[in-house]
């Protein structure tokens, strides 16, 4: 067609299904996954926060660059500036496995973790670099979607100490783990990372008896693994905006095609990356919406304010602000489709 011949000789743009292009002419929307789409498929493990006697340490940043010396470094940080419960954790707290020739074999997010930690992975046995500390899997506890945790009971080989340790979002962790153990700023903390573009998990911990047997702990509910939790610390992995991205959300602009990011990861991250693209204008404020306590509605705050003071939606002084909605939200408007109707018009 006329179409297709002109896209490909001004564009180089080859067309194998002309007939196609009307239908794409049609479109007014793209609606766009984050990681491996907008951003890159893997994440950096970048840093961590311990969590000391419900207090924040200081953060400990790892080295970003795959050269044996940043491995080195990284290796050296974890074992000279992270508490041992915490550094347990990252030695721990995965579902990686190596080949035979030492290449992880896992969940992209894990084998940064496990990679910056350095430590050595034999079937049941973790070994850390200098060969001091061992711990042994006891068991595994694979990733549940229903309630969004994973984790892991190990041995300490030296002491003998039976420890648990359970990861998720630091919003799940928060709610698992005992009140006094939370930080009182945690959730500055946790929503400044989010907030810096940071993929934010924690990790909560507990010891039980030593004088547990294989067979006691195989006994073990999940619910009660997961019980009298402590958090230890929070894992900060960073993941790169693509370099075409920008571009390609400024060449739909130029379309009018409205372009929007739907993701499972926390919704601040998700602005985040919509400002770095472009999707998320500059120029113009942004509303988070979240279901209010009880399922009662929607409560609209300003994200960027430090204030917990509720937004108006429907004030003037917000008519050309931008919305993010979180999970809850959205399901909410799902089932309210009116309410969906009014604040899309």
């Amino acid at each position: 067609s006329v179409t297709a011949s002109r896209l490909e000789k001004e564009h180089q743009i080859g067309c194998l299904q002309p007939g196609r292009i009307p239908i794409a002419g049609k479109i007014s929307h793209m609606v766009f996954d984050k990681t491996g789409t907008i951003t890159k498929d893997g994440m950096d493990f970048d840093a961590v926060v311990a969590v000391e006697g419900a207090c924040f340490g200081a953060q400990t940043q790892f080295e970003l660059d795959e050269s044996e010396n940043a491995a080195a470094v990284n290796m050296e940080k974890v074992r000279a500036a992270v508490p041992a419960r915490l550094r347990h954790a990252l030695a721990s707290c995965h579902t990686v496995t190596t080949l035979r020739d030492g290449t992880p074999v896992g969940n992209q997010v894990e084998i940064s973790m496990v990679s910056a930690a350095g430590w050595t992975i034999s079937e049941k046995t973790l070994t850390s670099p200098d060969g001091e500390e061992v711990l042994e899997v006891v068991k595994q506890l694979e990733f549940d979607h229903c309630r969004m945790t994973s984790g892991v009971v190990v041995r300490v080989v030296q002491t003998g100490a039976l420890e648990v340790y359970i990861k998720g979002s630091y919003e799940k962790i928060q709610s698992i783990s005992a009140p006094e153990s939370v930080p009182s700023d945690y959730d500055a903390k946790t929503q400044k990372c989010a907030k810096d573009g940071y993929y934010v998990l924690g990790i909560a911990h507990k010891s039980l008896p030593p004088s547990l047997t294989t067979q006691q702990l195989a006994d073990m509910t999940r619910d009660s693994l997961e019980s009298g939790l402590g958090i230890c610390g929070l894992l900060l992995f960073r993941n790169e905006m693509k370099k075409d991205s920008p571009k390609a959300i400024r060449e739909l602009n130029k379309g009018s095609i409205k372009s929007v990011i739907c993701t499972g990861d926390n919704a601040l991250t998700g602005i985040s990356i919509g400002k770095q693209c472009g999707i998320v204008e500059e120029d113009f404020g942004v509303l988070l919406g979240d279901l209010a306590p009880g399922g009662g509605g929607i409560e609209w705050r300003d994200p960027d304010s430090d204030s917990l003071k509720l937004c108006d939606l429907h004030s003037p002084d917000f008519c050309d602000w931008q919305l993010a909605v979180t999970q809850g939200a959205w399901q909410h408007l799902h089932g309210h489709l009116h309410e969906l109707e009014e604040i899309w018009t």
